[in-house]
């Protein structure tokens, strides 16, 4: 735990500066605005070891915020603090309209940096599109290109040469031939004339001649003879001869045709080639900016608290007045959502603000799947989370903040949270969450201004600040009204409590127990009442607690009765519920 705290040379703390010692586990700061809370707890957070920022006798640079104050651990090591104040409100609630607001830091962080990262999404984006337009182009110019060729080789040579049918077995139809001559011209490489001179064998001189001997070797009597090929001595017959001269003719006749038209093929399949690898790298560009913002939006989603149970933990403790839901105007926001199930769009309040962000912050901390994220609060610093609220929105933060200080203080209590300090200017609130008589492992601190200069008085265990017992009657009278029989039960031990111990002067343990009773037979219903009413609090169901609406509120208050008739304060019991007997 943090044992000591010095403040000093910064906002209203002058270099003499104060010191808080001997703190405990739960520590009450109570003074109004302007008195230095908020900056004890901004020192608070910038001494844990998850800082961000140089502070203390051991920063390096010479004008850190809290260079001159100074944090004393139990251990002598950081610990990690997690606070709520002003800064986490304004860190962690974003409005983006009236009444639509997205909650934690993490999705506000997140969402600016995709933000940032959409121009760069958008421009590649374009580059995709501008790639695949001018690959189309291409494609399409190259496909027109081999087109062109295949078109010119049937029209202006297959057609020509048509006539010798018998002599292109098989070529007869555009791709067959067009494969075959290409093929053909192909052999001659670059040297044409040196090229006909070895392979003729057989020259015919024009299509004229080739006419008249085909006319012979298939429309005649003319026998086909076979003559030896003086380059390779194999002997070739003479139709054989006529289609390999025949294709000779055709080749020649292709020739510049096919190899210009190919070399603009195999520039323009170059071209497409690189274009494909332009589009291609402009896709992965482009799917990395993809990636980036999906698995930004992933890893935050992992730590996102669960605004059902947000609104789960006000159904239990009778809050009716709102709950939080998505937006349906945004993604990743919320809207205030009344019992009706209209959505509230005015622009927030700051007591709604702060409000949301608390229960923001509570579930946060308590959510065992977000310890990872909060690296396992140690210490919890509670600055003002009452502001502007309306009776039932105080009463409900003033339960959890007085249910976190009950865990932490109980000896079976193995959570993470170690020390919590609460900080505050309402008087109310302070009553609601702190206690009356002394009590080990609290101590209590009051800021005030002197000379506007911020001055600190330790009271140890004693409470300084007095409030109003009769709000608490107030409440459970108005939830017997209401049929709520929910908060009854924790208005009902606090009433107990402040009237018998806080204003009584009775011991707690012995009178819960039934040790001041009458007769044993009290003392056992007293003792049962009291473990009914602790139970019922802390959300464990009992036999009395069962049924609905003003049925268990009639037993609920039938109980508390007793408790005030076993320890001879029925009188009391009336004059506070204004009963006349």
């Amino acid at each position: 735990m943090i044992k000591k705290i010095t403040i000093r040379d910064v906002a209203s703390y002058d270099h003499e500066g104060v010191v808080l010692d001997d703190l405990q586990k739960v520590n009450f700061v109570f003074g109004g605005n302007g008195t230095g809370k908020t900056t004890i707890s901004r020192v608070l957070e910038e001494a844990g070891n998850n800082s961000h920022e140089p502070w203390g006798e051991n920063a390096s640079k010479p004008n850190a915020r809290y260079k001159n104050c100074a944090v004393e651990w139990e251990n002598g090591k950081p610990m990690n603090v997690v606070v709520y104040n002003k800064d986490f409100k304004e860190r962690n609630l974003k409005e983006s309209m009236p009444g639509v607001f997205m909650l934690g830091e993490e999705w506000i962080g997140t969402e600016k940096q995709i933000e940032d990262m959409q121009p760069q999404l958008d421009m590649a984006a374009d580059k995709v599109r501008v790639a695949r337009n001018k690959l189309t182009i291409a494609e399409g110019e190259l496909a027109n290109t081999k087109a062109e060729m295949e078109n010119k080789m049937w029209n202006e040579v297959h057609e020509k040469y048509k006539y010798f049918k018998n002599c292109m077995k098989g070529c007869n139809v555009k791709p067959a031939f067009v494969t075959r001559l290409k093929d053909e011209v192909r052999k001659w490489g670059d040297d044409k004339k040196k090229k006909s001179l070895q392979e003729s064998i057989w020259p015919l001189s024009d299509i004229e001649e080739m006419k008249r001997r085909y006319k012979e070797l298939y429309e005649g009597k003319y026998k086909d003879i076979g003559k030896e090929n003086p380059y390779s001595g194999r002997v070739i017959w003479e139709r054989e001869l006529l289609t390999d001269e025949l294709w000779r003719h055709m080749s020649l006749e292709a020739y510049d045709m096919v190899k210009g038209l190919e070399r603009r093929i195999t520039k323009l399949e170059r071209k497409v080639e690189a274009l494909d690898d332009e589009h291609e790298m402009a896709l992965y560009a482009h799917s990395q900016f993809r990636t980036t913002i999906t698995n930004t939006l992933d890893m935050v989603s992992s730590v996102k608290p669960s605004m059902e149970n947000i609104n789960q933990k006000l159904k239990s403790m009778g809050f009716t007045g709102f709950s939080i839901q998505p937006s349906p105007l945004k993604d990743n926001y919320y809207q205030i959502q009344r019992e009706d199930g209209t959505f509230v769009e005015d622009t927030l309040s700051e007591g709604e603000t702060s409000f949301i962000t608390f229960l923001y912050f509570m579930e946060k901390l308590r959510d065992t799947g977000m310890k990872d994220y909060l690296d396992a609060a140690d210490v919890v610093v509670i600055d003002d989370p009452i502001s502007s609220m309306d009776r039932d929105v105080m009463y409900t933060v003033s339960e959890m903040v007085h249910q976190l200080l009950d865990d932490v203080r109980s000896k079976d209590y193995n959570g993470e949270v170690k020390q919590v300090f609460v900080l505050t200017h309402n008087v109310a609130f302070h009553q609601a969450v702190s206690d009356r008589q002394r009590r080990r492992n609290t101590c209590y601190w009051t800021l005030e201004k002197d000379d506007n200069m911020s001055i600190v008085t330790a009271y140890g265990e004693e409470n300084p600040v007095r409030s109003d017992y009769a709000e608490l009657w107030a409440r459970l009278k108005e939830a017997k009204e209401n049929g709520n029989s929910i908060v009854m039960p924790n208005l009902m031990r606090r009433i107990i409590e402040t009237y018998f111990v806080w204003y009584g002067g009775y011991e707690r343990r012995k009178l819960l127990t039934g040790g001041y009773a009458k007769s044993r037979e009290d003392e056992i219903v007293i003792a049962g009442l009291s473990k009914w009413f602790d139970e019922e609090s802390h959300g464990v169901r009992g036999d009395l607690y069962a049924g609905s609406g003003q049925a268990i509120c009639g037993r609920c208050m039938e109980a508390f009765r007793m408790f005030f008739v076993k320890m001879g304060q029925e009188a009391h019991y009336h004059m506070m519920m204004n009963n006349k007997r």
